[in-house]
């Protein structure tokens, strides 16, 4: 498998509050001569509020769509769910479950996502 993978990351801080958006294109080539292609394309979104300087909890949500060879587009799925993040000096740590609230039976009903960071 081989993969690319191009992020568009904004982010608006409004006092306690943070709005953040991602956009993620992605394309995955497999196979034994990598003839097979998959495109997939994802947004997130969220809402967070700052209880203290090392403290945010919030809402996120994320959208994904599939595509093969990308033409096809499979089905929408949507997820949503709570985030709480927690950041000490340049350190921080995102913890997001998330539960589908479409009705894909073939993607998972229930997905965690964790981010790590270091700013430098």
């Amino acid at each position: 498998v081989f993969f690319v993978e191009a992020k568009l990351l904004l982010q608006k801080n409004i006092g306690k509050w943070s709005f953040v958006y991602n956009f993620v294109a992605e394309t995955e080539w497999e196979g034994d001569g990598y003839d097979e292609r998959v495109g997939e394309l994802k947004n997130t979104f969220g809402v967070s509020y700052q209880v203290s300087p090392s403290l945010s909890v919030g809402i996120e949500g994320l959208h994904e769509v599939e595509f093969e060879d990308w033409e096809d587009a499979g089905d929408n799925v949507f997820y949503l769910g709570p985030n709480i993040s927690f950041r000490k000096g340049d350190f921080f740590a995102t913890l997001a479950p998330l539960f589908q609230v479409t009705d894909v039976e073939s993607e998972p009903d229930f997905s965690t996502r964790l981010l790590v960071g270091y700013m430098f």
